[in-house]
């Protein structure tokens, strides 16, 4: 499904790389490769008469196959990586679609570190293994949770900064650390994790092939998606975490031909991700309004985020440029 668009190339790369490099790498060395999924398969008399395939409950689970994985580990059995499969496998092709993929699997993530399946595993695990993890699974997600909301803790300070009496603090110096700062969360917001893809890539169609995906990725709008998806995944993640149901969602994998309403885009994303890029873009303009002793050229991280949050379901919407259809869509009203 690759080359069915952008947001579909997006998500095959990210698949790309999960489902090859991170997976033997969580195989060998790490030792923490769990069950994730369609290309796995069991061995059916083991699962037969040790635990079943699935978490034991009553109803169906958002993350039974990864915690019928996590069922074998804490039986002391290993799970390897067969490389000699190649399975070809369609992934999310719209918009809507990915970002409920990712909300489910996020959800699930919540109901996991919760579970006492994940503690009495991270009790057993030396600290390599714990680590290696730690930094492939549920890791990820609670570090996509810290970052988006220091995201809103550093407004909070350039604000205080604005506001601040003080100004015996060296201008430059604050410059220079919002700039390491704000590199660093673009990296983790997305640019990091496609280093793992651009190495695969790189590793079986050449150099060549690479920075041609990399700059077409980047040209479709990449940054604007990975962000986005980031802030859906902490989201999804802290709300289970915090109340709980999350729930299977059937996503499909059709194309993605018609345009949504904008109503209907606002309602599905305004609370999680429009609200949230508001809020950081009303405490930048305050504070620059007050008086923030930095450039507006050293907030360009926050520009990338706040632009991705507000911006990016209308940019990646099936005739987004037609003026008469969002008109007609703006007027319709809910």
């Amino acid at each position: 499904s690759e080359d069915s668009g952008a947001l579909a190339e997006f998500a095959a790369a990210t698949e790309r790389s999960f489902g090859t490099t991170v997976q033997r790498l969580m195989h060998n060395p790490g030792a923490c490769r769990f069950h994730y999924g369609h290309p796995d398969v069991w061995r059916r008399s083991f699962a037969a008469t040790c635990g079943g395939v699935s978490k034991a409950n009553k109803g169906l689970h958002v993350s039974e196959d990864v915690f019928g994985g996590y069922n074998v580990m804490l039986r002391g059995r290993d799970i390897s990586y067969v490389d000699y499969i190649a399975v070809g496998k369609g992934r999310d092709m719209g918009f809507e679609t990915i970002n409920t993929f990712e909300a489910k699997v996020a959800g699930g993530n919540g109901e996991q570190v919760v579970s006492r399946d994940v503690h009495r595993l991270a009790r057993r695990f030396n600290t390599p293994r714990l680590l290696t993890w730690y930094h492939t699974g549920n890791g990820f997600f609670i570090n996509t949770s810290l970052l988006m909301y220091s995201l809103l803790v550093n407004a909070w300070l350039c604000l205080l900064l604005a506001f601040s009496s003080n100004r015996s603090v060296d201008g430059q110096v604050l410059q220079d650390a919002l700039a390491l700062l704000g590199g660093m969360q673009l990296l983790q917001l997305g640019s990091l994790s496609v280093l793992v893809y651009v190495a695969t890539v790189w590793l079986e169609d050449g150099l060549v092939a690479t920075l041609k995906n990399v700059l077409r990725q980047l040209v479709s709008g990449s940054l604007l998606f990975y962000v986005f998806r980031g802030q859906t995944t902490a989201h999804a993640f802290i709300s289970d975490v915090k109340y709980g149901g999350a729930k299977y969602a059937a996503t499909g994998r059709g194309y993605k031909l018609q345009a949504t309403p904008f109503m209907d885009l606002f309602q599905q994303y305004g609370r999680s991700h429009m609200w949230y890029g508001s809020h950081l873009l009303l405490l930048l303009v305050v504070a620059l309004a007050v008086g923030l002793p930095l450039p507006i050229a050293s907030l360009w991280s926050y520009a990338l985020v706040i632009l991705a949050l507000l911006a990016a379901p209308f940019w990646f919407n099936p005739f987004t440029f037609d003026w008469d259809r969002n008109k007609a869509s703006i007027e319709a009203g809910p």
